[in-house]
Parts: structure tokens; sequence; C-alpha cells
């Protein structure tokens, strides 16, 4: 609409993220060169996160737009699915056929294809956008693939793109596995007011097909108070303000105009008062300094716990030791015990023996007395009969003698 009345070839402060405009701040640097070292060396999960507005799409597209032939992208926007549904998005924008297939069946598509691209010589590449809306059984499934790997290297290099509230959402004490694979993690912050004015000058330049417009420094200045530097919401102002000079028929925009035109968007709710915003984050930023508070707090507690549960199992595992040696020194006295008894039962049927062997002798010692007695009182009765004896005996002896 006013394109013709500033000389431009296209908006400057369009919403759309158009990786022309990108105004490479220091952190959008910074954001930059780690995500060519997250593709150069994928060795765990690249993490980056902004304020809404603060050019994170603008910055993924800028940075797809140099990578070369060698590298495969999957990029996925939803992130509200299930985890199947996650995996059909990432074999379609592969290309791959997932129509019919299990879970299982997926996975194994998959880890074939990252197998082949890697024997090629290629990577792949999958980038979450908007990786805060990720439920914690989605992250878990994303690290799950992470798993894809061969010895020396990941087959499946994860880049996620969200809000500030993933990072909220990834110091959950249940995604501690998840954090500890993250080796790049950065916030892009606001841009400072230095930055702010290049951000304008440098759009307005890359827009303009003939003189570059100049916003006076107070106005520049307001413009950076009101934005609190998120790159959206200069956008948003700098484009009221195009159009206010426009039906003003005023080319260049100055204090007066800027000041109308934020007081217009604050009536209309476009805009909140910077004020408003500051103790705003200032709360929540005191929350979450709180909540790190509460969670170191908690993870030296259960860190407590951990230690006092190992020495309790260690304590535990002493006693079942213990016991496993008394056990095995009862089972030894058990035995021993029955084999006294066993020898004392032998004992006793041998000590039995003897009382019967003992009883047959004392019986036959008896028996020996009578037969002794009676033949002692038979001798008494009959002494003639033992003389006669005795004298036929000693005659036939003196027969034989004499013959």
């Amino acid at each position: 609409m006013y394109k013709e009345f500033y000389q431009f070839r296209e908006k400057p402060f369009s919403l759309t993220p158009d990786p022309e405009f990108l105004y490479r701040s220091k952190a959008h640097k910074r954001a930059f060169a780690y995500l060519e070292y997250g593709i150069q060396d994928p060795s765990g999960f690249v993490c980056i996160t902004g304020d809404i507005g603060a050019g994170k799409t603008t910055l993924i597209r800028a940075f797809l737009n140099q990578l070369d032939d060698q590298v495969k992208i999957a990029r996925l926007f939803n992130t509200k699915v299930s985890s199947r549904q996650l995996l059909e998005m990432v074999l379609q924008d592969l290309s791959l056929e997932f129509h019919g297939k299990s879970k299982t069946e997926m996975i194994d598509t998959l880890n074939n294809h990252l197998i082949e691209t890697f024997t090629e010589g290629k990577r792949v590449v999958l980038i979450i956008d908007e990786a805060q809306n990720l439920s914690t059984d989605l992250l878990e499934e994303i690290r799950l693939l992470s798993n894809l790997e061969t010895e020396k290297t990941k087959l499946l290099q994860i880049i996620l793109v969200g809000q500030s509230e993933l990072r909220e959402h990834l110091q959950l004490p249940n995604l501690e596995q998840f954090r500890q694979r993250i080796t790049v993690n950065y916030h892009i912050p606001p841009l400072e007011m230095e930055e702010t004015a290049a951000y304008i000058r440098h759009r307005i330049k890359v827009a303009s097909r003939g003189p570059s417009i100049e916003f006076p420094e107070p106005v520049l200045n307001i413009i950076h108070k009101y934005s609190m530097g998120i790159p959206r919401l200069i956008n948003v102002i700098c484009d009221a303000l195009l159009l206010y000079g426009f039906v003003e028929d005023k080319r260049e925009p100055d204090e007066k105009m800027i000041r109308e035109v934020i007081n217009d968007m604050i009536q209309e709710g476009t805009l909140r008062h910077p004020e408003k915003d500051i103790q705003k984050r200032q709360s929540r930023a005191r929350a979450e300094n709180a909540a790190q508070s509460e969670f170191k707090i908690l993870k030296a507690r259960i860190k407590v716990l951990e230690d006092k549960q190992i020495l309790s199992e260690k304590a535990l595992m002493g006693v079942i030791d213990h016991n496993r040696t008394l056990e095995k020194k009862g089972v030894d006295l058990i035995s021993r015990i029955e084999e006294v008894h066993r020898r004392e039962q032998a004992l006793m049927a041998r000590q039995e023996k003897l009382k019967i062997r003992e009883a047959e002798l004392i019986k036959r010692e008896q028996e020996i007395r009578k037969l002794l007695i009676h033949v002692h009182n038979e001798k008494k009765s009959n002494p003639l009969k033992d003389e006669e004896e005795e004298y036929g005996t000693g005659q036939k002896s003196g027969e034989r003698v004499n013959t």
C-alpha cells in the first residue's frame, strides 16, 4: 500500500519470516554458529530458545538456505501430536513410506534410511519448531530416536527450536536423561538499543530501491522502549508508523508521529505498556529463580536421600551376607548334629546288642553254675560209685601194663 510512497520494492517490516531480511545481531550470530556446530558435530541435541517474535523462525530458514545437498532436512511444525503421528511426519518429510506400518516397522524404515544416507556420506537433520509444546512422553520418544547411531556418530541430528517455556520444561526431574544429551543450549535475548536501530536500518535498506528513509534517534529510542527489543514487535510498530506517515503524507517520521502511533496501538490492545511487561517479566523471573532455588534444594534433598538409600542398601547387603554366613553355619551345624545323632543311635543300637549278649552270657553262666551244683550234689550223694569208677579205671590200667 505504501511501497511506492517510500520507494520500497517490498514491505520492510512484514511479519513473514523472510531470511533475506535477517539481521544478524550478536545473539543471532551466536545462535547461527551453534546451529552450524550442531550439524558438523552431531553428538547431541541442539536447543535454541527465545521469546515470542525473537526471530527464531527467520534464523532457522536462513540456516536451512545455506545448507548444501549433503544434508537432508526433516522439519516439524506441529508438535501437539502422538508419538505415532510424530514418526509419520518425520518419515513423510523424508519421503519415506509409512502407510500401514506399525511403530516398530516405521522406526526400522527410518533407521535403514539413516544408515543408507550415512554410507552415502550425507547427514539427516530433524528440526522441531514450536518445541515448547512437546509433551514429556514425546520428548522421551525423541530421545529414543537419538539412539539411532553407529559406534562413532549419531545418524540423526535433532535440533529443538522453541519459546522460553521449553527451557523450563526441560528442567523437570524426569527429563534428566534428555537434558544430559543437550550439547548446545542457547537462548536468544532481545535486541539492545543499538541493535534495534541497526535492525531497523538493515530492513529498510534491504527493502529500498532508492535512497533509504531515516528514523531519527528519538523515534528509534521510543520504538526500542515499547518493543523491548523484540524483532516482531519492532516490525509491528515500524509498519504502523510507515502506514501513519503514508496517510499523513509525511515521509520522514518524527517523535510526535511515533508517540501517536504507540498510543493508538496501546488503546487498541495491539501493544502493551512496557512497564507492565517489565513488571510481569520481573515477577516471572523471580518466580523462575524461586522455582530453580526450590528445585536445587529438592535436588540436594533427593541426593541426600539417595546417599542414605545407598548406605542402607549396603548395610542391608551386609546383613544379608551375614545372614547367609549364619545360615551356612547353621546348615553345617545341623549336619553335624544329625551326624552325632546318627552315631548316637548307632551306639545305642550297639549297646542294646551288648546288653542282649550280656544277658545271654549271664543266662549261660547261670546254667553252667546250675550244672556244676548238680554234679557236685551228685558226688556228695554217691561217693562209692565214684570210688568204684576210680578203682575200675585203675584195674583196667594195670592189666594193660602187665600184658
